[in-house]
């Protein structure tokens, strides 16, 4: 079975091409292209959940929490790799299809050379430096983006939700702690440039994630406010968090009688959240 959805531009099936002359067994992007009506399509294996369905439709015990973020670093490594990133990390963009975690939407991923364009990932899973208007970040945003999500799977819900770029900064405040000139001083100099006043908070972010010790040290290194800080996807591939992990956690099917009530919520929860997101 696959999916068929239009294509608005080229830069999904460039990123595809670029990424499957190396990919190996498990990274591969499969894409047909279907040109039709002058529309350009692309067609896709069709995979029923992605992680946001998931975690709304069951909580997620550590073990596949661990699973995914593996997969998606993995992914990540190889993304960067070849001198791209992916630039739109989600939970929306993520699917698992028998128990293997595949990355999907590369309509925003390009090569890791500015000039970057102004609109850059969901604005709830934006980093700080894209937030302050930098104009020299690089593979780092996906891995800040990739800890929202892990958070966001503990959590049950979103870490950062702001209704503004300016907002989703004071979230970031309120639960990360303010940083000073030590923690990132390129990020002073960005608040500086855009005339904002830093307000101090300490740093909650412990207290907000229930996790195990070794995921909580996993979720600050990925959400460091300094780029340069913050663990690669390599990184997190070798944390000790996924030393631990022994076998492939299974990722039960929906039962038939509950899939029309959930796609009904899920519909309502996800027209709530878009119309949040939409909001500058």
């Amino acid at each position: 079975m696959f999916k068929i959805e239009r294509s608005e531009g080229i830069n999904e099936i460039e990123g595809a091409s670029k990424y499957n002359k190396t990919a190996g067994e498990y990274a591969q992007v499969h894409v047909l292209v279907r040109y039709e009506n002058k529309r350009l399509y692309l067609i896709y294996e069709y995979v029923e959940n992605n992680v946001y369905q998931l975690y709304t439709q069951d909580k997620l015990d550590e073990d596949r929490i661990k699973h995914i973020i593996l997969g998606c670093a993995n992914a990540l490594i190889h993304i960067h790799q070849l001198g791209y990133f992916h630039r739109d990390i989600k939970p929306e963009n993520i699917l698992i299809s028998n128990e293997q975690v595949k990355l999907i939407d590369f309509g925003l991923s390009r090569e890791v050379k500015p000039p970057f364009t102004d609109y850059v990932s969901t604005r709830w899973y934006r980093a700080p430096e894209i937030l302050l208007h930098s104009i020299s970040y690089d593979t780092q945003i996906d891995v800040f983006a990739l800890g929202c999500v892990t958070c966001e799977l503990f959590l049950g819900r979103p870490l950062f939700v702001g209704s503004s770029e300016l907002e989703q900064f004071d979230r970031m405040l309120q639960i990360l702690g303010t940083f000073t000139s030590q923690d990132w001083s390129e990020g002073i100099k960005l608040v500086n440039q855009l005339g904002l006043k830093l307000t101090h908070y300490p740093s909650k972010l412990l207290h907000v994630i229930k996790a195990s010790p070794m995921a909580l040290d996993l979720i600050q290194g990925m959400l460091k406010w300094n780029p340069k800080q913050r663990f690669t996807a390599k990184q997190i591939t070798e944390h000790l968090l996924f030393k631990q992990q022994q076998t492939t956690p299974e990722f039960a099917p929906r039962k038939l009688q509950d899939i029309s009530q959930q796609q009904q919520e899920l519909k309502k929860f996800t027209n709530q959240k878009q119309q949040y997101q939409s909001k500058k």
